[in-house]
């Protein structure tokens, strides 16, 4: 006689798993990675002149630090269309910013002898390429299509 019954079995077996408790994906740490190398990029100078560094918190880094931490707390984040708007802000702003600051240093007609840019505005544009690759995956991701 078999004792068990159909409640017993269904309790038994392994509940679905999570979308909290889901193994971060590559994109995820994607994302984590491009984040703090944004926020590392915003505190640090973003333009070496003769009359010394220019940080990037002094100007648009502000707005590229905000976007770090948006983007870090987009890594952490399972519900896929929220993650993936903080990714974009993540990608878009160091890229639009950084981006900015290039074209203005090249504007001002900025002689590398006198002035250049730094290594912050360097990792600020690639922690946003590297964002921009990471919300490339999260839309792959959450295509229903894949």
């Amino acid at each position: 006689m078999n004792t068990s019954s159909p409640s017993a079995s269904r309790t038994a077996a392994t509940p679905p798993a999570s979308p909290r408790g889901a193994a971060p994906h590559r994109a995820d740490r994607r994302l984590i990675i491009a984040a703090i190398i944004v926020l590392v990029g915003a505190v640090t100078p973003w333009i070496d002149t003769v009359g010394g560094n220019v940080l990037g918190v002094q100007g648009g880094g502000l707005y590229t630090l905000s976007a770090g931490g948006i983007g870090l707390a987009g890594a952490f984040i399972r519900r896929r269309g929220l993650a993936l708007a903080h990714a974009l802000v993540l990608a878009i702003t160091p890229l639009a910013i950084g981006g900015w600051q290039v074209a203005r240093l090249v504007a001002i007609g900025c002689d590398f002898r006198v002035c250049a840019p730094s290594f912050g505005l360097v990792l600020t544009l690639i922690g946003g390429f590297l964002a921009a690759l990471a919300t490339r995956q999260l839309l792959a991701r959450a295509d229903p299509a894949s």
